[in-house]
């Protein structure tokens, strides 16, 4: 391939032409370095010329040298079980070779070329986290005796499987209070069976867009996924996803529709209040995951917020935020912690609440929530919903 090859007449070294765009002087020491026969600099957009490709032999590793790629994430759940940290992590791409964490929940996905791996799981049922532990201080909660939160007696209420509990708790600052809402027996937990089911089912087959969103407010360098997935129904909800992941209700998966139905009659049940929700944020943890410190503060907001808990046992912490925390600014005391159970809900009453405390959920293993709120139109700036 003499043809390939041209002499620079200023240092009179003979170079390949290497770039399809043309050839160019690659005598790093010549006047005339990266400058093309026409006397301009190539372009910084450059493809190699395809002769110069075949000059050489591609080069072969050596066929005894050990596969250094990552192996796929897991090939096969013996047991079933597809929601312990490790289907969490992130995966090599077999196909293009990007690094990418895992973002959807029903398939690991190359956030390069799309390419996708799946392992298909059993649906997971209540029963088996009636035994995961739990703080064995206290059953239901725990109140710090310095945050002068205040314990109501507790009260039975009626619903179409039994007999429920409601605990209240009523909070020093501002309007607060927060209604622990017990269904009270296995019976009573029938609804909550039959939507934590249809929840795994929907969220496997595609139907419930589950997501890591970007984390808005961190101190890493780079983008930060947050360490749940969530998918958001009915008005747009900024604190996770933005309006990226809402759909309206009218699109929403059958466990969204029952979630919101359930939440809506027991807190009529319990509290005697009749409250309509047009929002639910519906979030899944994997084993190990868990939702940081944050309040329910964003404008428009209403005054009551009511979470279905299902699956696993988890923690609920309420401390007061760091401007109303003047003694404990960096290391602020838990004010109360609630065991949230499978069929339980926890309603945030009053706007209270999330003006002076902020809270935080750890679950023990596999949970899934649905947090119902009233988002009212000064909130609302998604300008069409579309259904996906």
């Amino acid at each position: 391939m003499e043809e390939l090859y041209l002499t620079c007449t200023h240092c009179l070294e003979r170079t390949p032409q290497v770039y399809q765009q043309g050839w160019a002087c690659l005598n790093a020491s010549c006047l005339y370095f990266w400058i093309s026969v026409d006397g301009a600099p190539l372009s910084l957009h450059l493809e190699y010329n395809a002769h110069f490709l075949q000059l050489l032999p591609p080069f072969v590793l050596p066929s005894d040298m050990r596969d250094i790629r990552p192996a796929l994430p897991v090939l096969s759940a013996p047991d079933g079980i597809t929601t312990t940290h490790s289907f969490a992590r992130g995966w090599h791409c077999p196909q293009c070779g990007r690094l990418s964490c895992r973002f959807k929940w029903q398939h690991w996905e190359c956030m390069s070329c799309k390419n996708t791996h799946m392992v298909s799981g059993k649906i997971r049922i209540p029963k088996e986290f009636w035994t995961q532990k739990t703080p064995d201080l206290f059953r239901d909660h725990k109140i710090t005796k310095s945050s002068g939160i205040i314990q109501r007696p507790a009260k039975q209420f009626i619903h179409a499987r039994g007999r429920g509990q409601t605990q209240s708790f009523v909070l020093p600052y501002g309007d607060g209070r927060i209604h622990h809402i017990q269904p009270g027996t296995p019976s009573g937990n029938s609804e909550a069976d039959i939507i934590f089911a249809e929840y795994q089912e929907q969220a496997s087959a595609g139907q419930l867009a589950f997501r890591r969103w970007p984390l808005r407010s961190h101190k890493c360098r780079g983008p930060l996924l947050t360490n749940y997935f969530s998918q958001n129904s009915g008005e747009p909800y900024q604190y996770v996803g933005g309006t990226a992941n809402t759909i309206p209700f009218s699109c929403a998966p059958s466990a969204v529709v029952k979630a919101r139905d359930l939440i809506q009659t027991r807190v009529s049940e319990a509290l005697d209040v009749s409250q309509t929700f047009n929002e639910v944020l519906s979030c899944a943890y994997m084993e190990n995951q868990k939702m940081a410190f944050h309040s329910d503060s964003e404008i428009g907001l209403g005054p009551l917020v009511a979470g279905l808990s299902l699956g696993s046992p988890a923690l609920m912490h309420f401390r007061l935020r760091a401007k109303y925390d003047n003694k404990n600014k960096d290391h602020r005391s838990i004010a109360i912690t609630f065991v949230l159970r499978h069929g339980d809900i926890l309603v945030m009453d009053g706007a209270g609440v999330q003006e002076y405390y902020e809270h935080s959920v750890v679950p023990t293993n596999f949970r899934i929530a649905a947090t119902a709120r009233w988002i009212g139109p000064v909130h609302c700036q998604l300008t069409e919903n579309k259904c996906h």
